[in-house]
C-alpha cells in the first residue's frame, strides 16, 4: 500500500479516516493561533505523511517538535525544526509553553508532561483512542496522514505570512543555537556523538539503545532522513538495538545501518553476533564500555546514597568475544579513533563491532 503521495504505509498502521466537522474545528483553531507548534511522533512516519508535516508545518510557518519515535518526520536542517520534544529542559518546556495551539500528530508520550497553560489550545491526531486524556480541546481518531491532508484542504485560502515566517525562522534558531551551543555540552557525549553523526550518510539508520549515549542521541543526534533512527519504542527494552540493527540492514541493505550499545545491554544479545556472521548482515555494534549498567550506577550513587547493587560488571574482551564468532572488531578510545573505525566498517559493509572504552559520564538536561 502508499499514501496517495506515493510513500510506503506501514502494513501494521490503520488508516482511519477523519471526522470532517473535528477537522474544521481543528483547522479553525490553527488558522487562529498566532503561535502554533506541531509535535510530531511516530505515527506521522508510519503514515507515510512526512512530507504533509512539513507542508503545513510551512503552510502555519509553524515550529516542529518530535517524540524520539518521531526523530526523522521533519529534517533537523529545516529551518522550522527543534528537534526532540525534550521537557526536562527548563528552557525548552518555557518556549513549548508560550505557545498558544498545539498539533500533536501519532505522538503516544510525551505530550502528557508538558503543563499546558490555561490559554493553550490542544489539537491531538492518533489512531489509538486510548491515548486521549480528555484535556483536548479537539481530539481526532485517524490516521496522520488523512488529517494533515484533509487540514491542508480547510486551510488551502490562508493566506502566506512571510514576514511571520521569516521571524520564527530567527526565532527557532536562537532556541537552537541556546540548546545546541557546543561550550554547554557534556563530554564525552557532545564529541563522541558528532562524530558519528558526520560519518553517518544522511540517509543512514541509528539505532538508539537504552544507554546513556542512546540517551543522549534523542537530543543530540540531528535526523535529516525519515525512517532513520529507530527506538525500542514504548517498551524501552534493554538490549533490543542489535537485533534491531540487524533486522534495520536487512530491510534496507543499501542504507548504513549503526545500533548504540551498552556493554550491559549488548550482552543480552551479544550471540546474535552469530546470526550476523552467518548471513553476512553488515548492521555496526558500536559498544560503549563503562563495565556498569552506567544509568543504574549513577542513579545508586548520586540518590540512593551510594548503595551500589548489581551494577558493576565483569565483561568479557569485547573485540575478542567479537572475533570468535567472526565479526571484525577493534577498539577505539576516543572520538577522533571511533569516527575511522566507523568510517571504515560503514565502507566495508560487513558485520562489525567497534568497542569505545569510556568513564563514568554525567547526565545532565
Amino acid at each position: 500500500r502508499t499514501m496517495p503521495n506515493g510513500d510506503p504505509v506501514d502494513p501494521a498502521s490503520r488508516v482511519i479516516d477523519p471526522d470532517a466537522e473535528a477537522v474544521r474545528e481543528a483547522a479553525l483553531i490553527l488558522s487562529r493561533a498566532q503561535k502554533p507548534v506541531l509535535w510530531a511522533g511516530a505515527g506521522v512516519q508510519r503514515s507515510g505523511a512526512t512530507r504533509e508535516l512539513q507542508a503545513l508545518a510551512e503552510k502555519l510557518s509553524a515550529p516542529v517538535v518530535t517524540t524520539r519515535g518521531g526523530k526523522g518526520a521533519i529534517s533537523d536542517r529545516h529551518p522550522l525544526s527543534l528537534g526532540y520534544a525534550e521537557v526536562r529542559y527548563a528552557p525548552l518546556t518555557e518556549w513549548l509553553a508560550s505557545r498558544d495551539a498545539v498539533l500533536a500528530l501519532g505522538a503516544r508520550f510525551g505530550i502528557e508532561r508538558l503543563p499546558l497553560a490555561p490559554a493553550q489550545q490542544l489539537v491531538r491526531i492518533d489512531t489509538d483512542d486510548s491515548v486521549m486524556s480528555g484535556g483536548e480541546t479537539v481530539g481526532i481518531v485517524a490516521d496522520a496522514a488523512a488529517v494533515l491532508t484533509a487540514l491542508a484542504g480547510e486551510l488551502c485560502e490562508r493566506a502566506d505570512d512571510h514576514a511571520g515566517a521569516a521571524a520564527n525562522h530567527d526565532e527557532v534558531r536562537r532556541v537552537n543555537q541556546t540548546r545546541f551551543d557546543p561550550g554547554h555540552q557534556l563530554q564525552p557525549q557532545w564529541d563522541l556523538m558528532q562524530t558519528i553523526r558526520t560519518v553517518m550518510p544522511d540517509d543512514g539508520i541509528l539505532v538508539q539503545g537504552m544507554n546513556q549515549l542512546g540517551y543522549y542521541s534523542r537530543n543530540y543526534y540531528p535526523v535529516y532522513a525519515p525512517r532513520s533512527y529507530l527506538t525500542s519504542s514504548t517498551e524501552s527494552t534493554l538490549g533490543c538495538a542489535y537485533p534491531l540493527a540487524l533486522g534495520a540492514k536487512l530491510g534496507a541493505a543499501d542504507r548504513a545501518v549503526v545500533a548504540l550499545c551498552g556493554d550491559g545491554g549488548f550482552l543480552y544479545n551479544a550471540q546474535e553476533m552469530a546470526t550476523a556472521a552467518r548471513y553476512g548482515i553488515g548492521a555496526v555494534a558500536v559498544v560503549f564500555n563503562d563495565n556498569a549498567y552506567g544509568n543504574v550506577l549513577r542513579a545508586q550513587l548520586e540518590q540512593f546514597g551510594g548503595r551500589v547493587l548489581g551494577t558493576r560488571l565483569h565483561n568479557p574482551d569485547f573485540v575478542t568475544l567479537a572475533a570468535s564468532f567472526g565479526v571484525r572488531a577493534t577498539r577505539a578510545s576516543g572520538a577522533a579513533e571511533l569516527g575511522d573505525a566507523l568510517r571504515r566498517a560503514i565502507d566495508e559493509d560487513g558485520p562489525a563491532l567497534i568497542e569505545v572504552p569510556v568513564g563514568q559520564m554525567e547526565r545532565v538536561y
